[in-house]
């Protein structure tokens, strides 16, 4: 969600600035993670799996189905700011424009975490979260 919000920057900065904070972000908690983490022996398998095998596992095979139906229209998004141009936004509202949707999930989240809480048929509240996104 951070990235749009950076955008910003490329008024202060340049194009470039918004690339390198994004992509500089994500060494803090690597470095954290790196220290913190211990390290665990386990036992190594020489068996090798294919990845048919793993996607014969229902579970596997739903999240896998899953992350691509809805990774798609993050993927479309790209085309986005072409049709926007005409509305001569600011960098920094072109990037409040991208913020709108993950803005969204992240606000309704709790709330439908607290719903599927109380409902009995969680499956139902599955199909129409998918269908409405």
């Amino acid at each position: 969600m951070i990235g749009p919000a950076c955008s910003g920057l490329a008024d202060v900065g340049g194009y470039f600035l918004p690339f390198l904070v994004v992509g500089l972000l994500p060494i803090l908690p690597a470095a954290i993670t790196t220290v913190t983490m211990t390290t665990q022996t386990t036992s190594q398998s020489n068996q090798t799996v294919s990845i048919m095998a793993l996607l014969r596992i229902p579970g596997v095979f739903i999240m896998s189905l899953a992350t691509v139906i809805f990774t798609t229209p993050v993927m479309l998004q790209g085309t986005l700011a072409p049709h926007l141009k005409p509305f001569r936004l600011s960098h920094a509202l072109l990037g409040c424009v991208f913020l709108i949707r993950p803005l969204c999930y992240a606000v309704s989240n709790p709330i439908v975490g607290k719903i599927a809480g109380r409902v009995k048929y969680k499956l139902l509240l599955m199909v129409f979260g998918a269908y409405g996104k």
